[in-house]
């Protein structure tokens, strides 16, 4: 069997940003510990190594049209490349790679970040779907983000990997996460990316009812809101209650490093994850990162969700668009010093099974086993 370190891998997304942080803090860190040679080829302006990642620039470009455009100059710099396996994520990037396997015979993961089926977006899922069939048939191995994907993968299901978007641990794990909760400031947090659908209209409601009961707590909204419009309608409602303090942001017109949403959540009192109530939505990453911080979790009452939180006992549901049951909640927390503490006790228990070490292993099980079958042919088995 070939090393490791013979074994080259380009990661591709055209849809990505450059810093994604299932691909460039998870992912490829864990297979360059293990010897293998990566590569991430995504939007960006040259080639460059960024922060102990050899980045292969694509054309920057928006919109779907102007991606595919990039096939083409995708393909060039693959085929220089030579890899053994490439991984790619985008489902936009599916006939792409029928071309690298056919034409470059390599190995060919496909990794599913979210179940675009589940999105109802029609026509567009339903075509996803087709692609993704088609394309079982052909990818060497399927890196799936979710037991919800599961349900759709029938016979491939021996090709399937189950690697979590468990969080890195970035906190200081020596320090006791019960006490920094205690500070006179009760900070309720949001991480991550924010807009409609993720419940950005329930969090101005929040923000608004704590600034109109005078309650001494303050929002933190750590994450982008990426579309434009959104962001600027936002802006108009919040102007104030930033001004004043009340509300913290931190992101919002641009990414926020991962190690930086990572402090956020370790200020905080409450993980909040006030998202519109579809019935599409898997388990968000910020659950993780909640948990592994002891931080008591307060989100969207949908079925997943609720059978997930009762599951590990961290936290509540409320119903969507209703501040009252949040601030009640939060409150009660506050008055039983007890009730929170267990909370978080059993957030932080729970938060041990939900580490990238965990997912990591899985991804290199995968990466083994393709390094196997290229060992074999290589062999003339």
């Amino acid at each position: 069997m070939p090393l490791s370190s013979e074994i080259r891998v380009v990661h591709l997304t055209t849809v990505h940003r450059l810093r994604d942080p299932r691909i460039f803090y998870k992912q490829i860190p864990t297979l360059q510990s293990a010897g293998y040679e990566v590569f991430l080829m995504a939007q960006h302006p040259q080639d460059e190594v960024v922060e102990g990642v050899q980045v292969i620039g694509l054309t920057p470009t928006q919109g779907r049209l102007s991606r595919m455009l990039l096939w083409k100059e995708a393909c060039q710099k693959i085929k220089k490349l030579r890899p053994h396996i490439v991984h790619f994520h985008d489902p936009e990037l599916i006939l792409l790679a029928f071309w690298i396997k056919k034409r470059l015979k390599c190995k060919v993961v496909y990794d599913i970040h979210e179940d675009y089926l589940m999105k109802n977006k029609f026509p567009e899922n339903h075509i996803v779907r087709l692609l993704e069939k088609i394309g079982f048939n052909i990818f060497d191995a399927l890196i799936i983000a979710n037991e919800e994907y599961i349900n759709f993968l029938g016979s491939y299901f021996e090709k399937v990997f189950l690697v979590d978007n468990f969080p890195l641990i970035m906190h200081d794990e020596n320090k006791n996460i019960k006490c920094h909760k205690q500070e006179n400031v009760i900070r309720l947090l949001y991480a991550g990316v924010l807009g409609k659908q993720r419940g950005l209209e329930f969090l101005v409601s929040l923000t608004m009812e704590i600034k109109r009961r005078k309650l001494p707590w303050k929002m933190v909204w750590a994450g982008m809101c990426i579309n434009q419009t959104e962001r600027e309608a936002a802006d108009e409602q919040i102007k104030d209650v930033v001004e004043e303090g009340i509300l913290e942001l931190h992101g919002w017109h641009t990414y926020l490093p991962y190690d930086k949403i990572s402090v956020e959540v370790d200020q905080a009192f409450v993980g909040l994850c006030l998202m519109e109530p579809h019935a599409w939505w898997p388990i968000p990453t910020k659950f993780y990162e909640y948990a592994t911080s002891g931080l008591p979790l307060i989100c969207t009452d949908t079925p997943v969700w609720r059978d997930w939180v009762e599951a590990h006992s961290l936290g509540a549901v409320v119903p969507y668009g209703d501040p009252e049951a949040v601030i009640r909640l939060v409150q009660e927390w506050l008055d039983d010093p007890n009730k929170y503490a267990n909370i978080s006790e059993k957030a932080e228990k729970a938060g041990k099974q939900f580490t990238w070490s965990t997912a990591g292993a899985v991804l290199l099980a995968a990466y083994r086993r393709l390094e196997g079958e290229i060992s074999s042919l290589s062999n003339g088995q």
